[in-house]
């Protein structure tokens, strides 16, 4: 027995294996918890995003600077995870009822504004690219107004997103009030 009432030193070294396999223990609960917490994290956020509707957005080309400013939108949002897709439509005016009709043929006006329209749509395509975002396109003609209200309608498209910064002022507003009424789908005009 030791002098004075103390311990012996193997029931020191009891207690601290014994202190050690506590702390041991605890520190390994707390790892457990901890990754229990982030598991359920997980979960709920994979439950979120099921639940979140990605959207299809439509992005008319309408000028011959393009819809950059649409494009990089749309890249900015997909990295963001709200866009599935990308619809780009070439609207192009029916060259028939214009006046130029009187001096050259149909088909050579048509020639022209497709080859004035390709460089747009070409720099459009290339931000898209880079960023990675699926995207689909299609040429029609028709007035702009309505033939985008009823691409918007019939091909699926959740959002149109007009960019407008290569646009006039009378022609931007105009375009823009004719949309809001044609089409029951929201606009987003970039300018």
């Amino acid at each position: 027995m030791p002098p004075f009432g103390g311990t012996r030193p193997a029931d020191q070294r009891k207690a601290q294996r014994h202190s050690i396999l506590i702390s041991l223990l605890h520190t390994w609960s707390e790892v457990f918890l901890r990754l229990d917490i982030a598991d359920a994290e997980m979960e709920n956020r994979k439950f979120l995003r099921s639940r979140l509707k990605m959207l299809t957005l439509l992005i008319p080309v309408l000028c011959k600077e393009g819809a950059l400013e649409a494009a990089r939108h749309a890249a900015f949002l997909f990295a963001e995870k709200c866009v599935a897709r990308v619809q780009l439509v070439e609207v192009l005016e029916e060259v028939e009822k214009g006046r130029a009709v009187a001096y050259q043929s149909p088909a050579a006006l048509r020639r022209r504004e497709k080859s004035s329209m390709r460089d747009a749509l070409t720099r459009t395509c290339a931000v898209l690219d880079d960023a990675g975002v699926p995207y689909t396109w299609k040429r029609v003609f028709g007035p702009p107004e309505k033939t985008i209200a009823v691409y918007a309608a019939t091909n699926g498209a959740d959002v149109v997103v007009l960019d407008a910064s290569g646009l006039g002022f009378f022609r931007k507003w105009g375009l823009l009030a004719k949309l809001w009424r044609l089409s029951p789908k929201p606009i987003t005009m970039l300018h």
